[in-house]
């Protein structure tokens, strides 16, 4: 009976790898949503410690790799929305103006 919980482990971190390949090579997040990840994190987080409490090895092993996988997501998110929306910021002139700086969120102050 363990192999369809092993099997149904690898193929839930199966799904998450395109995810986390696109966004490494586009270096974008604009198609995603950060809620959604942050949503499935907590959920995940949940099933590892559940699998933990009653220490089923294919729920907590396989959910464990999935949150180690929506981590890697959500820290992407960060990294990339906050670089680009801060890029975006920037405008060339040729008239004198003060360099704009922008905050950890990538809004500029």
């Amino acid at each position: 009976m363990l192999v369809f919980g092993w099997l149904g482990g690898i193929i839930n971190c199966l799904h998450v790898m395109p995810q986390m390949i696109k966004i490494y090579k586009t270096k974008s997040v604009d198609d995603i949503s950060f809620e959604s990840f942050l949503i499935k994190f907590v959920a995940c987080t949940l099933y590892t410690i559940h699998g933990a409490i009653i220490w089923d090895m294919p729920l907590m092993v396989m959910t464990a790799i999935v949150l180690v996988q929506y981590g890697i997501i959500l820290t992407q998110y960060k990294y990339y929305f906050k670089s680009k929306k801060c890029d975006a910021n920037t405008v060339e002139s040729a008239h004198h103006t003060t360099p704009q700086t922008c905050t950890d969120q990538g809004d500029p102050v």
